[in-house]
Order: structure tokens, then C-alpha cells, then sequence
């Protein structure tokens, strides 16, 4: 049911940041890297991108009416948003217009951010960086045929049950089973699931549901203020580019509409898109990597483990990350997400060095994927320069991935409503 979204939908449709973002998330599925709006037959794409951010599951759509069947069609996959009559539109309404030229179909579609009356409109498309005037009746554009808006139907029973999908073992105990289990889908169907990424290949399906859970975890974790994922939402600031990756990384994110100047869940967001392409440079998202043969880190506090090759030396003097370290001892949680798709070799397993405390970082960094990713996190904020991917920002930021951690987001936020 949509209808509980109107709020968030209606916020996104009046944020020109978001849909700045939505834009250039457009300009790059269309291959248009450096466009600027207008952006040619951009409009489904553009509004299904904004719809998204606000948690309507809904896929990545390019085509007018295609995204007008899924929001409001008769077929099991429609969303069941009621159509509503020209004239009775509101804020959070999606506008389809209809061109009777060959091949006639909608030919436009685009959100309500404000109803000015019964004809004049502000809106939210693709072809305009902020919102604009447009009038129903057209004027010097194409009529607008009907509204659509979010109901509070159920989807069709026919569609799979989300929460029929057997979960694993090990899961964040934070977080609810029916939502882990969302998450699960959320993660299976994302575009960043099937991302090809450069001389890394797609990643292990267990990798994308993985970083998905560990990111809901860290989400969850902030709403009830916890310590370490305090830390990691803290707003980045220039001055810390030699310790802070969020802050190394400003050009990369400000490219891709992602900023990071503010506390919150925006900015621990963006450091789980860092950290999830940091786990594919260094691992190929194998969750049991061993160190890199080639190097000569062969004692215990240097010998890199796990999905992002962190070393003992990481934690240092650090007390937040001691005691995280501490607090894992023993886990596994996530490692039967994590296993999904890698074949581990015996070389994998093999620990180097003999002082206790090394040794034993290694076996967790390596058996417990949960501790891996919190602990790198964590380290990107506060001891960037032990990872060689992020010194040569070749660790890849990916819009896709961004896309699918917002719908974790607001998966998380309602439940804890």
C-alpha cells in the first residue's frame, strides 16, 4: 500500500537536490553522462528514480506508459494507484499525458509537488533542474489524460509473498525477520545486483544482500543513537581529507548529487555506496579473501582479511574500534549471507603471524562478515589512508547502489514506526 508514502513522495517531488539526483541517475542509464535537462525521453526514468527515494518499490523504468501500467494498470505487478480525473489533482499525484500522434500512448508522465488550482500546477520532471509550471489542460504542451495516486490497495496477492523468503541464518538480531526478509528482495532484484563491475565482474549474490543487512543494521543503530553509528553519519569536513574517505571523496560525490555535509542518514547512506564498492576492488565481495600473496604483510597486525582486507593495525589507539572488536568476538553473523555465491579456497582460511590479537582478527574479519563491514566503516572515517583503492580513488561509487540502500532505508524507517 502506497498510500502511507504520500508524505515522503510529496518531499521528494519538492526537493530539487533529489531530483537533481534522479536527473543524473537518468543522464547515465541513458548514456548521457554530462547532459542537462531537458533530458530526452527521461520522464518515466526520472520519476521512477524520485519515486523510489521515497520507498516505492517500484523498478528502475524507462517509458512513459510502462511506468503508468506499473503504478496504475490492471496487471499483477501494478501498484493499484487510483485514477483520478483532471481537475481533482493533488501534491504526490503522477500526471499522464496521452498523444493521439503516431504511435499514439502517454507520451509524458511526471509528480505533483503543489496544486495551485483546478488547471496550474508546480511539478517534478525531467525537464527542469527545479520544479515548474505546468497546466493540465496543456497549453503549450500536450494535455494531461488523468492523475494517478498512491491507494491504499494491496498489491495483487498474485505478485510473490516478499515475506515467504526463507531466511538465513545468522541475521542482525536488531532487525524484525518479515523486514530482513524484505531486505533480502530489495537486494535480489536491485540493479547493483547485476552491476558489471570493472575487472571485478557482477558481485557474489551474497555480497549485495549482505551489505544491504549491514546497512540496515548501521540505519537502525543511528535512530537509537548509537555510538559508532553516530560516528559514521558525522558530517564530513574538508579539513580531514587525510583521515576521512567521505571527505578524500568530495569531488566524486558532489559529481553524483550525493552530499555529505550534514549528520545523518544521507551521509551513512553514502559511506555504505564507498564501503560496497571498497569490498569489490579489494575482494571481489569474497568474504573469506585471504592477504595478498604478492605483499609482505605476513605478521599478525599487518596480514589483511575479509571483504576489505583490514589489518589488525586498523583499530590502533581507537577505543570505539576496540570495543567493537570485543563485541564481535566470537560471531558469525552474516556469514550465511555473505557465503552465497563464493567457493572458498583453503589458501582463504589460512591465518598469518603468532600474536593472539592478530591472529584472532583475521579468523573474525573472515567469520564474521557483520564485524568486517562495521569495522571498515568505521575505519573509512577515521583511518582512510590503510586502503590503497581509496588513496587512488579506484573504488567506484555507484548510483544503483545508492538507489538500493534508499529503499532499505525507508524499509527500516516503517517498521520502526
Amino acid at each position: 500500500m502506497d498510500k502511507q508514502l504520500i508524505d515522503q513522495i510529496i518531499a521528494a517531488a519538492n526537493s530539487d537536490a533529489r531530483l537533481h539526483a534522479a536527473q543524473l541517475r537518468t543522464a547515465v542509464a541513458l548514456g548521457l553522462e554530462n547532459a542537462q535537462p531537458p533530458l530526452h525521453n527521461g520522464c518515466a526514468a526520472t520519476l521512477s528514480a524520485l519515486l523510489i527515494s521515497a520507498g516505492v518499490e517500484i523498478p528502475f523504468t524507462l517509458g512513459a506508459g510502462h511506468l503508468a501500467q506499473r503504478l496504475g494498470g490492471s496487471g499483477s505487478l501494478s501498484r493499484r494507484w487510483q485514477r483520478i480525473d483532471v481537475g481533482e489533482q493533488q501534491a504526490g499525484d503522477v500526471g499522464v499525458t496521452y498523444d493521439l500522434k503516431s504511435p499514439p500512448g502517454a507520451d509524458h508522465i511526471y509528480l505533483v509537488a503543489e496544486r495551485l488550482d483546478a488547471d496550474a500546477m508546480r511539478i517534478a520532471d525531467n525537464q527542469q533542474a527545479q520544479t515548474h509550471t505546468r497546466y493540465a489542460s496543456g497549453k503549450d504542451k500536450t494535455p494531461t489524460a488523468y492523475f494517478l495516486r498512491p491507494s491504499g490497495l494491496a498489491i495483487d496477492a498474485a505478485a510473490p509473498a516478499i515475506s515467504a523468503v526463507p531466511l538465513p541464518a545468522h541475521l542482525p538480531a536488531q532487525l524484525p525477520a518479515k523486514l530482513q526478509a524484505t531486505i533480502l528482495e530489495i537486494a535480489a532484484h536491485s540493479e547493483v545486483a547485476r552491476y558489471d563491475w570493472p575487472k571485478r565482474g557482477v558481485a557474489p549474490a551474497g555480497y549485495i544482500k549482505g551489505m544491504a543487512l549491514a546497512f540496515a543494521k548501521a540505519y537502525h543503530n543511528l535512530s537509537i543513537g548509537d555510538a559508532t553509528a553516530v560516528a559514521m553519519a558525522a558530517a564530513a569536513q574538508e579539513h580531514n581529507t587525510s583521515t576521512d574517505a567521505l571527505a578524500w571523496y568530495h569531488e566524486q560525490f558532489a559529481a553524483l548529487g550525493m552530499q555529505n555535509d550534514k549528520d545523518g542518514a544521507d551521509t551513512l547512506r553514502h559511506l555504505y555506496v564507498l564501503l560496497t564498492g571498497l569490498g569489490m576492488r579489494e575482494s571481489s565481495g569474497r568474504y573469506c579473501e585471504g592477504r595478498d600473496k604478492g605483499a609482505s604483510n605476513t605478521a599478525a597486525d599487518t596480514a589483511e582479511a575479509g571483504l576489505f582486507q583490514s589489518s589488525y593495525n586498523l583499530i590502533g589507539h581507537s577505543a570505539m574500534m576496540s570495543k567493537l572488536f570485543a563485541s564481535y568476538a566470537g560471531s558469525t553473523e552474516l556469514l550465511s549471507v555473505f557465503q552465497e555465491g563464493v567457493h572458498c579456497k583453503p589458501g582463504d582460511l589460512e591465518n598469518h603471524g603468532s600474536e593472539k590479537n592478530g591472529l584472532a582478527f583475521q579468523q573474525l574479519s573472515k567469520s564474521c562478515p557483520a564485524f568486517a563491514v562495521e569495522l571498515a566503516a568505521l575505519g573509512l572515517r577515521l583511518r582512510r589512508q590503510l586502503w590503497g583503492p581509496i588513496n587512488g580513488k579506484s573504488a567506484e561509487l555507484r548510483f544503483e547502489c545508492d538507489w538500493m540502500l534508499q529503499q532499505v532505508q525507508h524499509a527500516v524507517k516503517q517498521a520502526m514506526q
